[in-house]
């Protein structure tokens, strides 16, 4: 797991690039935050960057509430949207813009807790997590 945060048992969520798992939501977020920069010379207005991090979210818990079935292409398109969201962050920061490095810092805490409210709701908190803790038991006896 070297690139990937994801368990053995998400790595259908990652691309096995030179021997290495990458997350392809992750990879997604780090081309997308660069092409930000790379091919718009600046970055987004917030409200505009606070939009695109909505549809990795969305994606994200409406799998896991097995609404619709994500796929990696989807996922790194969505990333790449969320990239933009970060790279606005970052410069935000940067630049000691403080009230836009807030407002995104508390809006992208409130995705989170939205989509953890709704798997919490649906009861799938529970299975998420023993789902990571059973991977990470398997590996650890593996390197027994």
């Amino acid at each position: 797991m070297l690139l990937s945060h994801h368990a053995a048992c998400d790595f259908d969520r990652t691309w096995c690039i030179a021997g290495v798992r990458v997350c392809t939501r992750c990879l997604g977020v780090v081309v997308g935050a660069g092409a930000c920069e790379a091919f718009l010379g600046r970055v987004l207005p917030l409200g505009v960057a606070c939009a695109f991090a909505v549809p990795g979210m969305l994606d994200y818990t409406l799998h896991e509430l097995h609404v619709t079935q994500s796929s990696n292409r989807r996922r790194v398109l969505t990333g790449v949207a969320l990239g933009a969201f970060v790279a606005t962050l970052i410069a935000a920061g940067w630049h000691g813009d403080w009230r836009t490095l807030t407002a995104g810092v508390c809006w992208f805490v409130a995705l989170q807790f939205a989509a953890t409210w709704f798997l919490f709701r649906a009861g799938r908190v529970e299975e998420i997590l023993q789902r990571y803790e059973n991977a990470a038991r398997s590996v650890d006896r593996q390197q027994m």
